[in-house]
This record gives structure tokens, C-alpha cells and sequence, in this order.
């Protein structure tokens, strides 16, 4: 055993013996159980399992979890770090599941073994822990990645980690990666080349449906994932927006949950007229804009629809942008800042395809709204080309299910 998996697991045991979940956890017992180890059990024949970090991680496994049971004709077992991606795996219907993970640490990930008994794993993106991946290697059970990701930020993070995660990546039967780029970040960790492969981004194959044009009429836009600092400048751009267009509904859809409350009063304070989005069809005041709050989960793909040109956050900021794929796929010109590490790939070919346009601040926002709103087919035109762009690139689950299947990950 490495000094630096020795050094791991012993603070997992350590975090364990002081109680820690349980400080933590106060309050979700189910979820203190199942970190815990006491997961449901696997049942025969053994499940393969799926795991993603939350909400958009599992939309993308969706089609992968039926390629799964038409191809392998296996049991799924689906687990999720957060609590809405828990509830977002029970609209997959999984056989066994779902649940939270266990810790890292050897006795909730023995205990967790014990009783799933999996026959393989995927996990989605870059959920790597050391101590459930290597668990499953002693067991002789295969895992693989899927739309495998990983940022130089991460890369290096894992190489100071004195060979630990190297170890890891050692025992991986299948990295089916999202970009060239994250490919070569895997070599670069030790991974063999045989065992990489570009398969694409999982959450770029969403179902073929028909292009719906930009709705017309009173304007409506949307900001969506925002973060902090965004919210601002946003609705700056809005009072701005105000002197040339007098009235309309800018959908306001924070990142995260627990910033909801923050950001109606934000909006408030700034004099904005704010409401929620049980609200959304109640009708909208004459003669000026209102800012509906976008406070409910799962709901975003029904936001895009309504509104007629997006900005997607945490590109404004730096925080290395959200994904426009959801925009995309609603057939909507999306806005984008200049921070798009995260998803830089899909960013530039949204661009080269003519369907997303840069803003730098607040200002290149006011104009881009404006020219969007004032030229309906302009608006149309940028929506058709964002989804053609993602009809284009579909392909991923076929070319990762076709992956894992031939490295043994999945049969």
C-alpha cells in the first residue's frame, strides 16, 4: 500500500470513529445510512451500477441506463451524490436503488460491497474514489468512465497526490472521454492508451425531438444557472433593457437551490417586481418587466422553451461555465461569457455553427438581448442552428455502450 492511500484511508477511518457523518448528516437519517454502507441489497442476478454526482449527470444516463438493459440485459443498480440527482434517478426506474453512495472510507465502502454485490460499475464524468474503486479491483469487479472529464485543475490536483490517483486509474477498465483533450489528460495519469477511448459527451445525446421556433410577442429571456456576482450584472442589464424595451419577463434560474431566497431579494432591492415560478402563467402587468424566479428543480427544459434567447452563467464569472446543451436542445440562440473551461468544446462549436454569441459584461448582454428580441428571425435562425449543431454531434451513448461492451465493463 502507497504512503499516500495509507494516509486516505486512515482519515476516512479517523472521520468515521469521530462521528463526523453523523455531525454532518444530522437531520437525513436515510442518507446517514446509506453513506454508511447500508445500502439496498443488490439481489440476483448482481446489478451493474451506475453512479453520477446529481441532476445533470443521471438526465444523461438515462439513455445509457436503457442502452444497458436492451444490450447487456442487465439489472441497474443507481446511486447519486445529492439529493435531487436521488430523485432524479427514480424517474429511471432502476431495479435496485436508488441510493447515496458510501463514504470513501473501508468500512461503509465494505459494507456497501457486501451487500450490492455489483457486477460492474460506471461512473459518470470524474466521481473517482479511491477506496470504493480500488474495493471493487480486489473484488475482481471491472469499472469504467463514461463521458469521462477532467480539467487541468483536477489533472494536476491528482498528480500531487504522490501517485495515489495514478493507482487508481490503474485498475480502470474503460475511460470513455468526452474530449481529445480529456483523453490525453488520462494518458498523461498513467491510464493505457487501449483502455481510452473518445466517445463524446453523453449529455449531447438527447432525444430527436422536432424544432420548436422561439416563442414571439411580449419579450422573454432567460438567465439560467447563474452564480454569484452574475445575478448582478444581469439585472443591471435588465434597468437597461428597460429604457428601450418597456416591458416583458426576464426568468431569473439561480444555480444552486439555497441562493434562491438571496436572489428574490436582490432582485426586490434593485426594484424589480418579482415573482415565482408556480406564477409563470398568471398574466404579466402592463407596461413593464417582471423578473419570474425560476425556484423549483428539473424544471429548466421547460424554462428555455418559454423564454426566446438564453444566457447561460457561470461564464460571466469565473467559475468555467455551465452547459449550453440544454438551450441547444430547446432550439434557443444562447448568450455566453467569456469563462468557458468547462465546456469549451460544445461552446465553440455552438459558436462556429452560428447559434451562440459572446458577451464580455453587461453591456454586450443589453445589446444581444435587444438585437434578438427586436429580430424574431434572427432569434429563429440562431435556435434552428443550435439544434441542428446538437443533432450533429448525437452518437455518444451508442459509441460508449460499444466501449464499456467491448472492455468487459458492462458484460
Amino acid at each position: 500500500m502507497s504512503a499516500a492511500l495509507g494516509l486516505y484511508r486512515l482519515a476516512g477511518r479517523l472521520g468515521c470513529r469521530l462521528g463526523l457523518p453523523s455531525l454532518v448528516l444530522r437531520g437525513r437519517p436515510e442518507e446517514l445510512r446509506e453513506r454508511r454502507g447500508l445500502c439496498p441489497l443488490g439481489g440476483d442476478p448482481p446489478p451493474l451500477w451506475i453512479h453520477a454526482a446529481s441532476v445533470g449527470e443521471l438526465s444523461a444516463a438515462s439513455p445509457l441506463v436503457e442502452g444497458i438493459r436492451r444490450g447487456a440485459g442487465a439489472r441497474v443498480a443507481l446511486s447519486a451524490m445529492t439529493r435531487t440527482g436521488k430523485e432524479r434517478a427514480q424517474r429511471l426506474r432502476p431495479d435496485v436503488g436508488p441510493f447515496h453512495p458510501p463514504l470513501d472510507a473501508p468500512g461503509p465502502v465494505r459494507r456497501c460491497l457486501d451487500r450490492l454485490r455489483p457486477r460492474g460499475l460506471v461512473v459518470l464524468e470524474t466521481e473517482l474514489w479511491p477506496v470504493l474503486l480500488l474495493g471493487l479491483d480486489a473484488r475482481g469487479v471491472p469499472w469504467g468512465i463514461a463521458s469521462a472529464r477532467l480539467s487541468d485543475r483536477a489533472q494536476r490536483r491528482m498528480r500531487r497526490a504522490g501517485g495515489l490517483f495514478r493507482r487508481v486509474l490503474g485498475t480502470v477498465g474503460a475511460v470513455g472521454a468526452r474530449t481529445p483533450e480529456d483523453a490525453a489528460r488520462f494518458r498523461a495519469l498513467g491510464v493505457p492508451p487501449d483502455r481510452i477511448r473518445v466517445t463524446g459527451d453523453l449529455k449531447e445525446d438527447r432525444p430527436s425531438t422536432p424544432f420548436r421556433p422561439p416563442p414571439r410577442g411580449r419579450p422573454r429571456w432567460l438567465a439560467a444557472c447563474t452564480r454569484p456576482g452574475e445575478e448582478e450584472i444581469v439585472l443591471d442589464a435588465l434597468r437597461l433593457l428597460a429604457e428601450e424595451l418597456p416591458a416583458g419577463e426576464l426568468v431569473l434560474a439561480p444555480r444552486h437551490p439555497e441562493r434562491f431566497e438571496a436572489v428574490a431579494d436582490l432582485a426586490s432591492a434593485r426594484g424589480h417586481r418579482v415573482r415565482r415560478w408556480r406564477e409563470r402563467e398568471d398574466p404579466l402587468p402592463e407596461g413593464e418587466w417582471v423578473v419570474t424566479l425560476l425556484d423549483e428543480m428539473g424544471v429548466l427544459e421547460e424554462a428555455y422553451r418559454r423564454t426566446s434567447v438564453a444566457f447561460v452563467g457561470g461564464s460571466l464569472a469565473p467559475f468555467g461555465g455551465h452547459s449550453p446543451l440544454e438551450a441547444a436542445a430547446a432550439g434557443r440562440p444562447v448568450l455566453f461569457g467569456p469563462h468557458a473551461g468547462n465546456c469549451r468544446e460544445i461552446v465553440d462549436a455552438l459558436e462556429e455553427g452560428g447559434a451562440l454569441i459572446r458577451v464580455a459584461n453587461g453591456h454586450d448582454l443589453v445589446e444581444a438581448v435587444l438585437r434578438l428580441t427586436r429580430s424574431p428571425e434572427d432569434a429563429e435562425r440562431q435556435g434552428r442552428a443550435a439544434h441542428r449543431v446538437l443533432a450533429e454531434r448525437a452518437g455518444a451513448t451508442r459509441r460508449t455502450l460499444e466501449f464499456l461492451r467491448e472492455r468487459g465493463v458492462t458484460e
